[in-house]
């Protein structure tokens, strides 16, 4: 198989590209993993505590605020960057 001159650099792009989302996606387990080992911790060693205290209505209703404004803010992101996207390829296309 003969590989494109193009090709390799855009295969080193992809390349360190996947590894930096790969790290990205480890921190953010880890960050997971370290907060909940740290509520486990804080309440007192205990996973019956820890499942409580998470299932206590104000967490509930903070993750449910967090999570719906994420899902908001995500949703007006792609309405507005995809038709801005759009028009940038567009207008690059027809000054070139």
């Amino acid at each position: 198989m003969r590989v494109e001159p193009e090709s390799v650099p855009v295969r080193r792009a992809l390349d360190r590209f996947n590894l930096a989302l790969q790290l990205m996606a480890g921190a953010s387990i880890l960050f997971m993993l370290v907060s909940l080992f740290y509520l486990y911790v804080m309440v007192g060693n205990s996973w019956g505590l820890v499942v409580n205290a998470l299932l206590d209505s104000r967490i509930l209703g903070a993750m449910w605020v967090s999570v719906s404004a994420a899902f908001i803010v995500s949703a007006i992101a792609l309405v507005v960057a995809i038709p801005t996207a759009y028009e940038f390829h567009q207008n690059r296309n027809k000054s070139s």
